[in-house]
């Protein structure tokens, strides 16, 4: 691996390495403590009878991305072994985002999550994939698994 240094010496550059710049001081009110992001969200899941019903629960102050979601990580759902599962995941509410041409698809509260898989017999698991944010910061990409009886 060449670094920048070596191609500097090789090119007869100036090798003197630039002054350090002094600490910046982040000032109290720019720190940010990061929020519980497993505490921001609850799932409930029970078998209906063409599959199963989801329940995802995001608290006051967060939200999560919804299916017409562009951007950002929408919320998706998956069921273990049914390829052919359908999940109607909401499209959410156009959101306007500082600096971004199109708005971002946000849903809050309670999202109901109807998911039909047939010919399902028994129970059924999967897993739902979401990122949940606030105003201003985001969790990473997360997945948490749900089993319906």
């Amino acid at each position: 691996m060449i670094t920048v240094f070596a191609l500097l010496v090789a090119c007869g550059g100036d090798t003197t390495p630039p002054p350090s710049a002094p600490p910046v001081a982040v000032p109290a009110t720019a720190k940010q403590q990061l929020p519980d992001w497993d505490k921001a969200v609850a799932l409930k899941a029970a078998r209906s009878a063409d599959g199963a019903h989801l329940a995802f629960k995001v608290e006051d102050g967060f939200h999560v991305y919804g299916a017409k979601e562009q951007t950002s990580r929408p919320l998706r759902v998956e069921v273990d072994g049914h390829t052919d599962a359908v999940a109607t995941v909401p499209d959410g509410e156009p959101k306007a985002v500082a600096g971004v041409p199109d708005p971002a698809y946000v849903l809050k509260g309670t999202i109901p999550i109807d998911v039909a898989v047939p010919g399902a017999e028994g129970g059924l698991s999967g897993s739902l994939h979401y990122q949940v944010c606030t105003n201003t910061l985001c969790s990473m990409p997360t997945t948490r698994p749900w089993t319906a009886e």
